[in-house]
């Protein structure tokens, strides 16, 4: 459970790692990636840093420089992905966030590093969650967890016990340069709102039970899970059988990405009314035939079907 810290921080904040592991900081020149970047230097443990230059706004070259300077007083190896807004086409924050995760899984594999650390921090959980909710779609786990796995790359949060504040008064009294993203102080972007509207509005108490209610959720999600796939464990069921396991919807939002529950009502209309029935995301697959239902993996061949 993360422990919550207040807003009169000493000079030095905790973070534990594991040292047998090396690592990738992923940096943007903000007062929360360069807090992390200065505490994960100052532990002694053997990491690279990653900055991507989205080329979105007049200071992104002065953010660049930022890390690049930081990573040459101390002899850190530095690696930088460049994107540029005129290259994109369609929605560029998804287009981003997959460039991303690639160029650091490339690093990762190329420099055989283990763990990527991203700085997001107690009030990106609580954003997280409020956008979650206000897209009204039902999740096995609000906010954001500490480990996680994104596009093949083992992620770690490991500021999620501090808040935005924390972070700013350990660059201030540590004397660490940060550069500010003007873009987050505008209202274009559902985050920013949420940001300023409510999470800028709320005390560190109210911060601190919000998330210590967020986590009963997650417990209670986290259990029912655990019993709806340990119903889930067979290489076939009857059709009724299976529509009618309790939180069945759980089950399928786990071995599939997360939808909306009007998707997961629509497959089960579909596996109930239809002849047959096949959905795959990667090489999960559910099907339906001879009134039989059936959850599996692929792995060794192409598997296809037309309706």
């Amino acid at each position: 459970m993360v422990i919550l810290c207040s807003l009169d921080l000493m000079y030095r904040m905790d973070i534990k790692l594991d040292k047998n592991l090396r690592y990738l900081i992923a940096v943007s020149g903000g007062p929360d990636s360069m807090a992390l970047l200065d505490m994960v230097y100052k532990l002694g443990t053997i990491f690279e840093v990653a900055h991507v230059n989205h080329h979105k706004r007049q200071t992104a070259k002065r953010d660049e420089d930022i890390v690049r300077n930081y990573c040459l007083k101390n002899n850190i190896k530095f690696h930088l992905l460049d994107i540029y807004p005129e290259e994109v086409k369609g929605n560029f924050q998804g287009y981003a966030r997959d460039r991303r995760y690639e160029f650091f899984k490339d690093i990762c594999l190329e420099n055989k590093l283990d763990v990527v650390l991203v700085a997001h921090h107690l009030d990106d959980y609580l954003e997280t969650y409020f956008m979650q909710k206000d897209k009204n779609i039902g999740v096995s786990y609000y906010g954001l967890k500490d480990k996680t796995n994104i596009k093949g790359v083992n992620v770690y949060r490991p500021l999620l016990a501090y808040t935005k504040d924390d972070l700013l008064n350990y660059c201030i009294k540590n004397n660490i340069e940060y550069g500010i993203d003007e873009s987050n102080l505008e209202d274009h972007y559902t985050r920013n709102k949420i940001r300023h509207s409510l999470i800028d509005k709320m005390s560190l108490k109210e911060k601190s039970d919000l998330y210590l209610e967020i986590e009963k959720i997650n417990e209670d999600n986290l259990n029912r899970l655990n019993n709806v796939l340990n119903n889930l464990n067979k290489d076939e069921y009857d059709v009724d059988e299976f529509i009618n396991i309790k939180d069945i919807k759980l089950g399928l939002r786990h071995y599939f990405s997360n939808k909306s529950d009007r998707f997961y009502d629509e497959m089960l209309r579909q596996i109930k009314n239809s002849d047959k029935y096949l959905y795959h995301e990667g090489n999960r697959y559910i099907s339906k035939e001879y009134n039989k239902v059936s959850i599996f993996t692929v792995n060794e061949y192409s598997y296809t079907c037309e309706n």
